[in-house]
């Protein structure tokens, strides 16, 4: 069965995104990333500060609040930069 499909056609249409989409996004994200901000470092204060949590479970707290601040910090802006760079990567080759 041979067969051909041939389409001859440009798309010129380019979609902008709207405002409400850009304040939407920024609105969200900083407000993930300001609770995920407060409440990892608040975790981490408590623990530190007070004798009777540190325990190993609390040790693991600990390390779970530390890693989600280093993930926090870098998706989100990671996320950030995408969308605003229209879905483009601008951090280059290496990352």
């Amino acid at each position: 069965m041979n067969s051909t499909y041939l389409e001859n056609g440009t798309d010129t249409k380019i979609l902008a995104t709207p405002l409400y989409m850009y304040l939407w996004v920024t609105v969200m994200n900083v407000a993930i990333f300001i609770t995920g901000f407060f409440g990892n470092t608040l975790v981490i204060i408590v623990i530190l500060t007070y004798k009777d949590m540190k325990t190993s479970t609390n040790c693991c707290l600990l390390n779970l609040s530390m890693s989600d601040l280093l993930t926090l910090s870098i998706c989100q802006t990671s996320a950030l930069m995408e969308f605003f760079g229209h879905d483009r990567w601008i951090l280059g080759e290496a990352l």
